[in-house]
């Protein structure tokens, strides 16, 4: 078996995790990555969201929320930069739960993971979907002339 990967994860005020790992799961704009000891050097760009980091030295797993920024991978060592991220357990209850959408209060058994990247993730919808429209609202306008 390959020597677990260093790993850290920075923002811009702090070292938010540093550990040894044997599985990190990070989204990106080009979808899911998984990295494991000894994967192939990566650069990639993060999307709002939650990466979890499986620990090498204890059956746990953590689970930190990103607002984007990048993961790299290069020679058994990851970083993660991200302008803010925080762990699973400074996310408070009521905050994720004011952040989690209640259109469908029959599916509330969503993981973790997923409450976390709610946080992240509403402004960054909002602001794709203004971006949609306002392209659409051109597109018509540009049409009409």
């Amino acid at each position: 078996m390959a020597e677990p990967m260093q790993v850290e994860v920075v923002s811009a005020d702090r070292v938010v995790w540093s550990g040894k790992s044997s599985n990190i799961i990070a989204k990106t704009v080009e979808g899911e990555i998984g990295i494991l000891p000894g994967h192939e050097p990566v650069l990639g760009v993060l999307v709002p969201s939650a990466v979890v980091i499986f620990c090498d030295d204890r059956p746990t797993r953590e689970i930190i929320a990103v607002d984007g920024g990048f993961i790299s991978v290069s020679q058994g060592r990851v970083s993660i930069l991200s302008e803010y991220a925080r762990m699973a357990d400074e996310v408070t209850v009521a905050e994720a739960e004011k952040s989690w959408p209640r259109h469908n209060e029959s599916s509330t058994r969503a993981t973790e993971a997923t409450k976390i990247e709610s946080i992240f993730c509403a402004p960054q919808r909002n602001w794709a979907r203004h971006k949609r429209r306002s392209k659409v609202a051109a597109t018509i306008h540009s049409r009409a002339i």
